[in-house]
């Protein structure tokens, strides 16, 4: 039997460390892509959620300077309602 063509030990664990390295990187790479997506969403609701905050804010000061551009107070009392405060009952 000729043996000058049987693979030895060693080059298959070579060949096995080349193939496991080689799905390694795949694998690396896909997480890293599924990672850099999560990040990269994450970021943009996080911007859209700042941007909607901003924008509620501008609209209730903008209402706030339109309803007390005339320097009127925040609390406007009912003209019908009594200031005066009930005496607190008995025992």
């Amino acid at each position: 039997m000729d043996t000058s063509n049987l693979v030895t030990y060693a080059e298959l664990f070579q060949l096995l460390a080349i193939y496991s390295g080689i799905w390694l990187a795949l694998l690396s790479l896909i997480g890293s892509l599924a990672v850099a997506w999560y990040v990269r969403d994450s970021n943009r609701r996080d911007q859209d959620n700042e941007r909607r905050h901003q924008e509620l804010l501008r609209a209730i000061s903008r209402l706030y300077h339109h309803v007390h551009a005339d320097g009127s107070p925040a609390t406007v009392p009912l003209p019908d309602a009594d200031p005066a405060v009930p005496a607190p009952a008995a025992n």
